[in-house]
C-alpha cells in the first residue's frame, strides 16, 4: 500500500507535477489527474510508491490537513510575536507587522537598524 500524502492547495498554484518532478527527479512520476481544485499524483521507485494529493479546502476533507493548518497559524502567531517584540524594543515606533507579503513590504524601516545590529538580511 502507498503512502498517501494529502496537501492542501497553495495559493494559486493549480498544477504540482512539474514542481514534483524537479524536487523527486530519481522517481517516476504519474500524473493521475490535474482539474481545477483536485490534484492527484503518483511517485515510483524501487518498488515503492508515494500518492500525492492535492486539494482546494483539503481541511475540510481531511483532518490532519486541518490540524497542520490550525498548528501552523498558531506558530507562526508566536513567532511573530517574538519578531515584533524584538523589533518594537529597537524601533519603538515602528507598527507591528503580520508578516504576510505587503505588509512585509512597508518593514523595509527596520533596514538601518538591521545594518547598526549586523543582522544579515538572509
Amino acid at each position: 500500500m502507498p503512502m498517501v500524502i494529502f496537501c492542501d492547495r497553495q495559493g494559486g498554484r493549480e498544477h504540482y507535477g512539474s514542481l514534483l518532478r524537479l524536487m523527486f527527479e530519481d522517481w517516476n512520476l504519474e500524473v493521475v489527474q490535474e482539474i481545477e481544485g483536485d490534484c492527484d499524483y503518483r511517485l515510483h521507485r524501487n518498488g515503492n510508491a508515494v500518492r500525492l494529493i492535492f486539494r482546494e479546502k483539503a481541511e475540510v476533507q481531511c483532518l490532519p490537513v486541518a490540524l497542520a493548518s490550525m498548528l501552523s497559524k498558531y506558530l507562526r502567531e508566536a513567532l511573530m510575536q517574538r519578531f515584533n517584540a524584538f523589533w518594537a524594543a529597537h524601533l519603538p515606533q515602528l507598527n507591528p507587522t503580520a508578516g504576510y507579503y505587503t505588509d512585509g513590504l512597508r518593514f523595509a524601516d527596520i533596514e538601518i537598524k538591521r545594518r547598526e545590529l549586523a543582522i544579515e538580511r538572509s
